[in-house]
């Protein structure tokens, strides 16, 4: 059941607890685009600096938060002063319980409902901390505080919640794989899992990006896929595995591209090929965005 407060169209969801409720809400969100990391290359032997493609930093967002003494889901207040207390401390505890997990990052959805029609929403996921330190004030009087965080993202974009896929197969000649500006989002898609099925004994199959002509990256198998069996490469993983068993050693890597594979954010020209055989190449990711 969503304890989301009426009317909200806009919410944060932090490890499955949704900032918007009559106990604790995250009021508002100062955010934007990660910096650019990364340098040009400075030569006495010709005018100004050579360019060097840059990478993305870190994003930081910092949050706005209050927390009251009413109840999250029915945002009754109690009747007592102990009880509107124990109902703050309550709300209190899950609010810094939830900001200060250590083991591993926050997943934080940003979910939109759309007005003319609430039962149809977007969500998009980012994956952060909590740095610096929280100072909270005075809250004894109203049984009421307001604070601010910082949020750091380790990898800056926001990722869609579900699966896309894209496929070709490869009869004996070379065939693109369709891949829009569309299907991949605003930014740059590096994390995903490449499938080369063998319907028929598929020799070196390789994906190739040609959508920049001066920075080509290719990726696949070197050898042959049994009939019947398959080869994925995860590129999030960084492994390969034909027929369920690890066989990294078999990974075909060639271009001047930093990740294993890339996905941009516009028309991409990619290229399914193979020495010989038939077979067909799967790739599956998540629509990466800004």
């Amino acid at each position: 059941m969503s304890t989301v407060l009426p009317k909200v169209l806009e919410w944060y969801d932090v490890n499955g607890v949704e900032l918007a409720t009559h106990g604790y809400m995250l009021s508002s969100v100062e955010r934007g685009i990660a910096a650019k990391k990364g340098d040009n290359v400075g030569s006495g032997i010709i005018h100004g600096s050579q360019w060097r493609e840059k990478r993305l930093d870190v994003r930081t967002e910092t949050w706005t938060i209050w927390v009251t003494d009413n109840d999250p889901v029915s945002g009754s207040v109690a009747s007592s002063e102990a009880g509107r207390r124990a109902q703050f401390n309550e709300n209190y505890d899950t609010v810094f319980n939830l900001l200060n997990e250590m083991p591993q990052l926050l997943t934080v959805t940003h979910v939109r409902i759309n007005p003319d029609n609430p039962s149809q929403y977007l969500s998009r996921v980012a994956y952060g901390e909590i740095v610096g330190s929280i100072s909270v004030s005075d809250h004894r009087e109203l049984n009421y505080t307001e604070f601010t965080v910082e949020v750091q993202y380790p990898d800056p974009r926001w990722f869609s919640t579900t699966s896309t896929s894209a496929s070709v197969a490869f009869s004996g000649t070379n065939i693109a794989l369709p891949m829009s500006a569309s299907a991949v989002g605003t930014a740059p898609v590096t994390y995903m899992t490449i499938t080369f099925n063998s319907t028929s004994s598929l020799n070196n199959p390789r994906l190739t990006n040609e959508t920049y002509a001066n920075s080509l990256s290719s990726i696949g198998f070197n050898g042959t896929i049994p009939t019947g069996q398959s080869v994925v490469i995860n590129t999030d993983a960084l492994t390969l595995v034909r027929n369920s068993a690890n066989d990294i050693s078999k990974l075909y890597r060639a271009g001047s591209r930093q990740s294993w594979f890339e996905l941009f954010p516009l028309n991409n020209d990619i290229t399914f090929s193979a020495g010989s055989g038939t077979g067909t190449v799967i790739v599956s990711y998540r629509k990466a965005y800004y």
